[in-house]
């Protein structure tokens, strides 16, 4: 046996004792496999997940970062994007120079990229910190790393992106919940602010999988163990010694200013800074406050160090300004003097530090988690023990909630996510609320555009329940004041931050005042039509946009009440195709069905088109969609267009296509099973 095959079988045999292996790229995850989709709509995805997780890192705790990164690195890594995948792992060995999963997923990367040099580094690296090298000399313990690259990977199953089924999400969130009990296993020296960090992953990796037993209809022995251990959890997150985290990350407004007073930012800055003045104006100024004059000193406090507002400076700093306009020299200790005077004065506004070992979500996310599972404990026959054992005993789930928003009132962020928990929930009262507080304490679009999205996301969905209950004749007309809350909301947000998100959501906000308020036939308002392609077509220059399906079926709508039906089915057509496999979204190809239809009335389509298109995309749709919720939207179709339907069977017969014709009514014979779900839109979900 020559050298080189002994050296990869004793590797090979190394790796088979070890009780885990460091990195993301070997994980059993959907992310890892071969894409089941096409490559086009795998894409898209998973930029989706990333864009998220770019907001999730803003609001996560220090010790939760690496694992966020992680996954961002991996995700850019999976779209081709090397370099930034590189980026994402350097900076987490850089913060911690003990990281495995830093080293592990950097070797990776970099054999990719061909840096063998850097690869052999990173691998040699890894294995003095795992103890593997003849000499590894690694400070600290590496129990601890170890446990730390077991909770980062386990972050990551909560995550997954590509999982087609219930049951395979099922799967990966039970295999992340293993990796945190591995991690918990060897971090019995983890600090507890940290390991609460963990226990509330673990819950919410917990509550999503309780999710789906409910949805697949689980028997209650099944579900109970989970149940009883997500109420322990989050008891141990409750314990924290302070549920309000001292150094939280608001904004508040002092009173007038006095000359000299100190202005306390969480920066972490070198001996000497240089600073455009516009650059320190230009913050300000977007938070709608202003600066005193003169402004002495910077005051850096050194427990608190962050690189965010280092970021947001270079990112306002004007390159045609002399950066000598503005010096920051070092004076005695944490005092830094701020030379020459600013050009206007009033109010001071106060930067809060933002904590490092601990989070300021999770008391409050953690009440508003167990709220959800003491009414979630109705659908038991009997009161799971646990409620009992952890003290929850006739605890309201209102109460819950309540004492989540407590703790949040003055964190507008907080009050965000809570917002949208409730939201997700059908609390909408209680989310509209939440909103409220938000925007009372930063009413600023460009710094608190989400409580502005989700309260107009919020009216909009009231209007579509009740406009579903007209259309069923359970209900009168919809309030279309809905709309216009909604509308100007949104329209605050698409001034100063435009985003495809907004420029979706305000898109359909138009449509809807565009369009009657019984059935969506017929045109109240062309105006507002206009307006919704003109914002759809705004979010379809991204790439992103144009693989949305549910862009595509909202273009397809407003096009059909124009009148366009041969533009509203190619849209609609491109819905279906961009539509995921497995997906329950079948209103695109209800749309497409009816557009057919029309046309064929209007005698733009022959009998012959009418067929071979209906064969052609009822066949797609039965390789796409579950039968049942197929059946569902066949069913919908014949009751609002019965005369069209039966004109097309004759058609069909006529073609000497009665098969096609057997097909389509086997598909209608019985009655939809399940209820109705609302098109969910898979960037912007809970």
């Amino acid at each position: 046996m020559g050298e080189p095959e002994a050296a990869a079988e004793d590797l090979e045999a190394l790796i088979d004792e070890l009780d885990y292996l460091p990195g993301h790229f070997h994980l059993e995850m959907q992310l890892n496999f071969e894409p089941r989709s096409p490559a086009s709509l795998h894409a898209r995805d998973l930029k989706l997940q990333q864009d998220g997780l770019r907001q999730e890192l803003e609001l996560a705790a220090a010790p939760q970062r690496p694992a966020v990164r992680h996954l961002l690195g991996a995700l850019a890594f999976h779209l081709e994007e090397l370099d930034e995948a590189r980026e994402r792992f350097l900076e987490v060995a850089h913060e911690d120079p003990g990281n495995l999963n830093a080293w592990a997923n950097l070797a990776h990367v970099s054999g990719r990229l061909g840096r063998d040099e850097e690869e052999e580094a990173c691998a040699g690296r890894l294995a003095a910190l795992m103890g593997l090298a003849a000499e590894s000399g690694a400070a600290g313990d590496p129990q601890l790393r170890a446990a730390r690259c077991l909770a980062e990977q386990g972050y990551a199953h909560g995550l997954d992106v590509g999982c087609t089924s219930l049951e395979e999400r099922a799967r990966v969130l039970a295999a992340g919940i293993a990796l945190y009990d591995k991690a918990l296993g060897y971090g019995q020296q983890i600090p507890m602010e940290e390991k609460r960090g963990w226990y509330f992953t673990m819950a919410t990796l917990f509550i999503r999988l309780d999710g789906i037993f409910l949805e697949l209809g689980s028997e209650e022995q099944k579900r109970l163990p989970a149940f009883n251990r997500t109420l322990a959890l989050l008891r141990q997150v409750l314990k924290s010694p302070d549920p309000h985290y001292q150094g939280r990350g608001g904004w508040d407004r002092c009173g007038a200013a006095s000359a000299w007073l100190p202005l306390y930012l969480s920066l972490a800055l070198p001996a000497t800074v240089l600073v455009p003045t516009s650059s320190i104006i230009s913050l300000f100024q977007r938070s709608c406050f202003s600066l005193p004059h003169p402004l002495s000193h910077i005051i850096i406090d050194s427990s608190h160090r962050t690189n965010a507002l280092c970021t947001l400076f270079s990112d306002l700093m004007p390159q045609s300004l002399p950066s000598s306009s503005w010096v920051l020299t070092p004076c005695g200790g944490l005092a830094i003097s701020l030379v020459g005077p600013l050009p206007f004065s009033t109010p001071l506004l106060t930067r809060h530090p933002s904590p490092t070992l601990s989070s300021p979500p999770l008391p409050a996310l953690a009440w508003c988690y167990l709220g959800i599972l003491l009414e979630r404990k109705d659908t038991f026959s009997t009161t799971p023990m646990g409620v009992h054992d952890c003290g929850y005993s006739g605890t309201d789930p209102l109460d819950c909630f309540g004492k989540a928003i407590e703790i949040a009132k003055d964190q507008p962020l907080i009050l965000n996510r809570l917002a949208k928990i409730f939201h997700f929930l059908g609390k909408q009262d209680m989310a509209i609320g939440t909103c409220n507080m938000a925007l009372d304490i930063l009413r600023d679009p460009e710094l608190n555009w989400q409580a502005y999205c989700t309260r107009a996301k919020i009216h909009l969905r009231a209007y579509l329940h009740d406009l579903e209950r007209a259309k069923m004749g359970l209900g009168g007309m919809p309030d279309r004041n809905h709309l216009a809350c909604a509308k100007a909301d949104l329209e605050e947000v698409v001034k100063v931050c435009p985003s495809l998100k907004t420029y979706l959501d305000i898109g359909q906000v138009y449509y809807y005042m565009g369009v009657d308020a019984v059935q969506e036939l017929l045109a109240v308002d062309e105006a507002a039509l206009n307006q919704a392609l003109v914002f759809l077509a705004k979010a379809s220059e991204s790439e992103l946009g144009a693989t949305l399906p549910e862009l595509q079926l909202l273009r397809g709508k407003c096009l059909r009440i124009k009148g366009e039906d041969a533009n509203a089915a190619a849209c609609f057509k491109r819905a279906v195709e961009l539509d995921d496999a497995g997906s329950c979204h079948t209103e695109g190809f209800g749309c497409l069905l009816q557009a057919l239809l029309a046309q064929w009335s209007q005698a733009q389509l022959s009998d012959a088109e009418l067929g071979r298109e209906v064969d052609k995309w009822l066949r797609r749709a039965q390789g796409k969609y579950p039968a049942a919720r197929l059946r569902q939207e066949l069913q919908r179709v014949w009751r609002g267009h019965t005369g069209e339907v039966l004109g097309l069977a004759r058609a069909l017969v006529a073609q000497g296509r009665p098969a096609l014709v057997r097909l389509l009514f086997e598909t209608m014979e019985q009655d939809g099973e399940g209820a109705s779900v609302p098109r969910g839109r898979r960037a912007f979900s809970l």
